[in-house]
C-alpha cells in the first residue's frame, strides 16, 4: 500500500476497528488464507466478492484459469500489472495486518474524509454515515460496504 494511503488507513482504522470490536469482535482468528475466519469478521467470500466486482478485466487478463478461490492470491503476485480499482481491492483485502487496512478503511478512505470528517470513530458510526451517502459513494466503496460486515470497517 503507498505510505499516504497507509497513514490515512492507519488513522482511520484505530477508531473503526474500535466501533467494530464493540459490535461482536473483529472476526474469527486466521483462516485460510491468512484472511480471518468466518461470520462477520471476514473470510474468503468476502474478499472474494471484493476482489471478482473490482477486477474482472485483471482476473480475465492474468488469472483466467485459476479457480475463484485462488484469483485473489493469483493477482497478488501480478501486483505490478493490476489496474488502480484492482490493486486497491487486492491490497485492501490481503491478510489482517491491523486496524487501518481492512476494506472499508481502504476502499473508502476518500469518502470517509468527504462525507464523514466530524463523525466518531466508534460503535459503527462511520460505516452508518457512508451507508446514508451510498448514492455518492465511488464504486469500490460501495463493493467494500456491500461485501464486508461491521467488523471489516477498520
Amino acid at each position: 500500500m503507498r505510505p499516504a494511503r497507509m497513514a490515512l488507513a492507519a488513522a482511520l482504522g484505530l477508531a473503526l476497528a474500535t466501533g467494530a470490536a464493540a459490535q461482536g469482535g473483529m472476526g474469527g482468528g486466521m483462516g485460510g488464507g491468512g484472511m480471518g475466519g468466518g461470520g462477520m469478521g471476514g473470510g474468503r467470500g468476502m474478499w472474494q466478492g471484493i476482489v471478482t466486482k473490482l477486477c474482472p478485466a485483471d482476473i480475465e487478463k492474468h488469472c483466467a484459469t485459476v479457480p475463484a478461490a485462488g484469483q485473489r492470491d493469483c493477482l497478488a503476485g501480478k501486483i505490478k500489472e493490476l489496474s488502480e480499482p484492482c490493486l486497491t481491492a487486492v491490497e485492501s483485502t490481503a491478510a489482517d495486518r491491523g486496524p487501518g487496512t481492512g476494506p472499508v478503511a481502504s476502499l473508502c478512505m476518500t469518502e470517509i474524509a468527504k462525507f464523514c470528517p466530524e463523525v466518531e470513530h466508534v460503535q459503527g458510526q462511520v460505516r452508518r454515515c457512508l451507508t446514508q451517502h451510498k448514492a455518492e459513494l465511488a464504486q469500490p466503496c460501495v463493493v467494500a460496504l456491500e461485501n464486508t460486515g461491521p467488523a471489516w470497517a477498520r
